[in-house]
This record gives C-alpha cells, structure tokens and sequence, in this order.
C-alpha cells in the first residue's frame, strides 16, 4: 500500500499519494523560480492522484509550502490557518498488515472529524527506534505516544485525536 499524506488545499483536506517521492524527485533538480517548483511537484503528484485541471494552481501553491516545510524552512501562515490547531500524527511500523491498517484508520478519522493535521506514517527502522515504542504499530499525537502493540478501534482513535484537540 502506498504512502498516503494529508495537505489542505482551499480549506480541504486532501488525501496524496506519492508525495514523499514527488519531493525527492524535485530536491534532486534546479527550478529557475518558486512558480517553475510548484508546477513540477502538481505534474508529479498527478501522476498518481487526481488533481482536477481548475485547481493546479492552489495545489502548486500549497505542494510548494508543503515542500519549503519539510525542508526545514519558515513559512508563512496561510490567511485563517492560525485559527486553527493543527495536529502532529505519526503511525510508526515498517508496513506490516497492522501497520497499514492502523495508517488507513488515522487518515479516516481526521478527515471524518475535519481535524487539520500533519500525518505521517514513519517507516524507517530507526525513527522508529528513536520513539522507543512498547509494540509496533504505535500512533503517536504531538510526540506523545498514545498507543502501541495493536491497532486500536477507530472510535478509540477519534478519542484519542479529541482528547489532543482540548
């Protein structure tokens, strides 16, 4: 199963397929601009997701904050999403079946409570081991650990993600 991320483009949450990929991709090339950047990530996640012909340009604009973040660097608030909190929320497992399930699971729960979040589902062996989990796969809020050893019931999930949200 693929790597699915959450952005919010025009208040939405949008479901991405393959955007970790889309940025490694791009880091490894040189853009004349910021725009040139922002079109090269909306032609690469359209290749694996639907992005509708009318809304390239808002896609661009938030796939390019998106990038400049996960990059380390500053940026701007977007008009209105200071109002809101905005969740940090990792899965931690190499992918097994649990893993997936629990990844899948987080992603149904957020977007049913229309909660803007920065998901993650971390894979690689050794930020795993950094968080020191009881059990794979663990779900972690805002770096607490709030789970591990099995996937929890969505309506546990949806409590946990309330619980964070107060």
């Amino acid at each position: 199963m693929a790597e699915i991320r959450q952005v919010t483009i025009k208040g939405r949450k949008i479901g991405l397929v393959g955007l970790d990929e889309a940025f490694a991709e791009v880091r490894s090339r040189e853009f004349a601009s910021d725009e040139d950047l922002a079109a090269a990530l909306v032609d690469l996640v359209a290749e694996r997701n639907y992005v509708l012909q009318a809304s390239r340009e808002d896609y661009g604009a938030e796939l390019l904050r998106e990038f400049k973040i996960a990059a380390g660097e500053k940026v701007e608030n977007v008009a209105g999403e200071g109002e809101r909190a905005v969740l940090e929320v990792r899965v931690y497992g190499p992918g097994c079946v649990n893993c997936e399930q629990l990844a899948a699971d987080t992603i149904s729960a957020l977007s049913e409570m229309n909660l803007n979040a920065d998901f993650e589902h971390v894979k690689n062996i050794d930020d795993i081991v950094a968080i020191m989990p009881v059990g794979l796969p663990a779900l972690a809020i805002n770096g607490k650990v709030v789970a591990a050893g099995a996937v929890p019931r969505r309506a546990k999930i949806m409590e946990l993600l309330r619980e964070a949200t107060e």
